[in-house]
C-alpha cells in the first residue's frame, strides 16, 4: 500500500471511529451511518465510496476476458472513468443493466468490493469502546477492490449478497481471484533508453515479472503470475525450472516486485549469471554483497 493511500485510510479510520463512537448507542444515528447507496447513501458510505483502496484483485474469468479482448486489466485501477471509456469504450462500464445488452455494446467486466461498505461498517460497530484507530484501519485494509465479470456479479446478486456478505461468501460466487502485488509499470521511454545503453538483444532476454510485456515487446521470453498480454506466459518465476529455459535466452531483465526482490534476484542468478534489474542500487548492494559487478544506468 503506498503512502498516500495509507494516509487516506488512516484519516478515514479516524472519521469512522468518531462517528461510530457517537452512534454506538443512538439507533437513529446508526441507521444513518449504515444506510447504503454509495454516493447518495449515508454519511459514511459517501465517505468510503470514492476512496482509493490499496489491495486490488482480479478473478481468473475476468483476466481471461481481458486477454481475449486485448484489454489491459490494470487500466481499470489506474485510469479515470473518462480515460477508460476513451481507451476501452464500454468494456468496464455502461448504463445497461441486462447482461445480454451489456455484451452487445462491449461491456464485460465490473468492479466489486470483496467486503461491501455496509459490512465493513457492521464490523466496526462490533468493536468496543476501547478500540483505537488502528483497529478501524485494520478492518478497512481487509477490503479489496476486485475486477470481476458481469456473470460473476450476477451470481453475487442472486445469492442476496449485493450489499452484504463475508469475503468468503462473495469469493465463492466467483472464479479464483488473484492479488496484484507491487504493480509498478516502467515508463516505456526508460525501457527504450535502457536497451539502447545496454546493447542487449530483446530476443535473448527473459522478463520474469512482465505484466503487459512492455520490456520485451513480444520478443524473448516474458512471464508473470498475472499476464496482461497473450504473449506473456502465465508462470511463477520462482518455481520456473532451469531445464525449461530456452537455449537462446542469455539475460534476465525487468522491474522486480520490491517485496519479493531477494527471492527474484537469487532465482535469476540461479538461472543465468547475467541479470539487469530496475532496482535501487544501494538496496542490491546491501542484500547481495557477493555480486561481483553492478552496473548503474542513469536516465539523462
Amino acid at each position: 500500500m503506498n503512502n498516500n493511500i495509507d494516509r487516506i485510510t488512516k484519516g478515514l479510520a479516524q472519521a469512522c471511529k468518531e462517528c461510530i463512537d457517537v452512534a454506538r448507542n443512538d439507533a437513529s444515528a446508526r441507521k444513518e451511518i449504515m444506510r447504503g447507496g454509495g454516493s447518495s447513501g449515508g454519511i459514511m458510505t459517501r465517505l468510503m465510496m470514492p476512496r482509493p483502496i490499496g489491495k486490488i484483485r482480479i478473478s481468473e474469468d475476468a483476466l481471461k476476458c481481458c486477454l481475449e479482448h486485448d484489454v489491459l486489466a490494470f487500466d481499470y485501477f489506474i485510469l479515470t472513468p473518462a480515460q477508460l471509456r476513451k481507451k476501452h469504450g464500454s468494456f468496464f462500464a455502461s448504463n445497461e443493466k441486462n447482461i445480454e445488452k451489456c455484451h452487445s455494446i462491449g461491456h464485460y467486466l465490473t468492479g466489486d468490493h470483496n467486503i461491501p461498505n455496509t459490512a465493513v461498517l457492521e464490523k466496526m460497530f462490533e468493536l468496543d469502546d476501547s478500540a483505537d484507530v488502528f483497529d478501524y484501519r485494520e478492518i478497512l485494509n481487509n477490503q479489496s477492490l476486485d475486477l470481476i465479470t458481469l456473470e460473476e456479479n450476477e451470481v453475487i446478486n442472486s445469492h442476496g449478497l449485493k450489499n452484504s456478505g463475508s469475503k468468503e461468501a462473495r469469493d465463492n460466487c466467483c472464479s479464483p481471484k488473484m492479488t496484484f502485488v507491487d504493480l509498478w509499470l516502467t515508463p516505456e521511454d526508460v525501457i527504450e533508453k535502457f536497451f539502447a545503453a545496454s546493447g542487449l538483444n530483446r530476443d535473448e532476454c527473459l522478463d520474469p515479472c512482465a505484466s503487459d510485456g512492455r520490456w520485451l515487446n513480444g520478443k524473448g521470453l516474458s512471464m508473470d503470475i498475472i499476464p496482461m498480454r497473450k504473449h506473456v506466459i502465465k508462470q511463477n518465476f520462482l518455481t520456473f525450472e532451469k531445464s525449461n529455459l530456452p537455449s537462446s535466452i542469455k539475460t534476465v531483465v525487468g522491474n522486480l516486485p520490491f517485496s519479493l526482490m531477494d527471492d527474484f534476484v537469487r532465482k535469476a542468478l540461479e538461472l543465468i549469471e547475467d541479470c539487469y534489474f530496475l532496482v535501487n542500487g544501494d538496496t542490491v548492494m546491501s542484500h547481495f554483497p557477493d555480486i561481483s559487478n553492478i552496473y548503474i544506468f542513469l536516465q539523462g
